[in-house]
């Protein structure tokens, strides 16, 4: 599956100059599509066959099961169908027999999962405008991916580069996320504090009032503009007063209040 160097990274050579020959050497499990129709091959074809390496790493198996394929077969499958992606792949294997590669014996996360799938996938795609275009392209993202860092061949979203910072400073982040969390639990305990706090004095100071208003309405009786008569006794009042802290039955903690204020005068 190895190809022969036919062309530059800078210019491709004239059609002319190529070398043809009838005789197609090749490792058909490893061979790219192009290869199979014997279209020409190039640095393409190496990276779909290191694809294949790859694949065959992570799932424990090549990607096509050619074995018990005639020729005609094996090219029908290699140029018309898809390869399943390695993490399927390398989970269906562990289900039915148990073993498999180094490798895939990792434990590995889905987002891990989702990023060797990628490398895979992109190495063997069908159409060669969209494989890494060189060898050090595919190592790149190789490297990428063992760093923790987002892969090249990956859309370049917000949510997939935070989720790999993330995971890249796991430690840095969760030290920073537990600070954090202790400062808004602190916040967050001081201020509703504060809140029942200022509640309270609220409520005293309206509880006061009411006090104030209650006593200030017991002793000026009668009309306002010619004053109290002069034969209301303090008992009299008092007895008014008791009368009418019975109607406080709706705020209990005012009713007790002036219910021992009116004890205290008695």
């Amino acid at each position: 599956g190895i190809a022969k160097q036919l062309e530059s990274l800078e210019a491709p050579i004239a059609k002319t100059d190529l070398t043809m020959t009838g005789l197609r050497l090749m490792t058909p499990a490893y061979a790219a599509p192009e290869q199979i129709r014997g279209d020409g091959v190039g640095i393409h074809t190496d990276v779909y066959s290191l694809g294949v390496i790859l694949y065959e790493l992570l799932a424990g198996q090549l990607p096509f099961d050619l074995s018990k394929l005639t020729p005609g077969e094996a090219e029908t499958v290699i140029v018309g169908r898809d390869p399943e992606k390695p993490s399927a792949a390398a989970k269906r294997k562990r289900m039915t027999d148990g073993a498999g590669a180094d490798l895939r014996a990792l434990t590995a996360s889905k987002a891990a999962w989702a990023d060797l799938d990628v490398l895979c996938l992109t190495a063997m795609h069908k159409d060669t405008q969209r494989r890494y275009q060189s060898v050090e392209a595919l190592t790149r993202d190789i490297d990428h991916y063992l760093k923790g860092e987002p892969l090249e061949a990956r859309p370049d979203t917000f949510r997939y580069r935070l989720g790999k910072f993330v995971r890249r400073n796991r430690r840095a982040v969760s030290a920073t996320a537990l600070v954090f969390t202790i400062i808004v639990g602190l916040v967050v305990f001081f201020t509703v504090r504060l809140a029942k706090a200022r509640n309270a004095a609220l409520d005293e100071a309206a509880r006061t009032q009411r006090i104030q208003r209650f006593m200030m309405n017991l002793f000026q009786g009668g009309d306002e503009s010619v004053g109290p008569g002069d034969s209301m006794r303090v008992v009299t009042l008092l007895d008014r007063g008791v009368q009418e802290a019975q109607s406080l039955n709706s705020d209990p903690k005012v009713q007790a209040e002036l219910y021992q204020k009116l004890g205290t005068l008695y």
